[in-house]
């Protein structure tokens, strides 16, 4: 088996794991090939009973491409050995292709956390976490994005990046976008260059990294 398939074998797709907007409860859509057959169709319960605001959403525009599947990637931190091949594997990318001294490493909120410092460390570079509005301290710069149910925020520390410095957004998965594209504005709005987006895993038929301002890198893709 290689590395990669490895680390493809340790994730795991909650499919019947429930995500509320307001009132509504939302299940997942399976779109990848790890799901078992039992949740291969169009899984999606509204409970509209309880939701008190239903005008604000047209609940017949929704589609499978309005969704991404919930993936645990917490088995791969049980494995010391796929962590490491994680780690070396994103860095050999980043050296090995050509692309200019890595200043920052972005690491969103929160997934991006947990491998973000490691890689940073490796490359000699900084390590600046993006949170949700309200949980960094001190000064920060905001920006929206849409998400598949609303809007939500992003902030950074206003001195956590340089005019000129080049940086990386790292994140566990990439689904529609959104959120690697606000850390993106981001970091333009403090005057760095986003040279890379590296995820774990990418949802490529959500076609989220033809959003981005940049290439993107992914280990393992899933296509359906």
């Amino acid at each position: 088996m290689s590395d990669i398939a490895r680390i493809k074998s340790l994730l795991r797709a909650i499919p019947d794991f429930p995500k509320k907007v307001g009132g509504i409860l939302l299940l997942f859509v399976p779109r990848m090939s790890l799901l078992t057959p039992e949740f291969s169709s169009l899984l999606v319960s509204f409970r509209v009973s309880s939701f008190k605001t239903a005008n604000a959403y047209d609940l017949t525009t929704l589609s499978p491409s309005s969704f991404s599947i919930p993936i645990d990637i917490f088995p791969i931190f049980q494995d010391p050995l796929a962590v490491e091949t994680i780690v070396t594997n994103i860095v050999h990318h980043i050296l090995s292709n050509g692309l200019p001294k890595i200043d920052v490493i972005v690491g969103l909120d929160a997934r991006g956390f947990l491998l973000g410092p490691w890689i940073a460390n490796r490359l000699g570079a900084a390590f600046v976490p993006v949170r949700k509005a309200g949980k960094l301290p001190g000064e920060t710069i905001k920006v929206a994005y849409e998400k598949e149910y609303g809007t939500d925020y992003f902030e950074m520390h206003r001195d956590a990046i340089k005019t000129g410095q080049n940086v990386i957004v790292l994140d566990d998965l990439i689904a529609t976008g959104g959120s690697a594209k606000a850390a993106g504005e981001l970091i333009a709005k403090h005057g760095g260059k986003t040279v890379k987006y590296i995820f774990l895993v990418e949802l490529s038929a959500l076609k989220g990294s033809e959003k981005l301002d940049a290439p993107t890198y992914s280990l393992v893709q899933f296509e359906d």
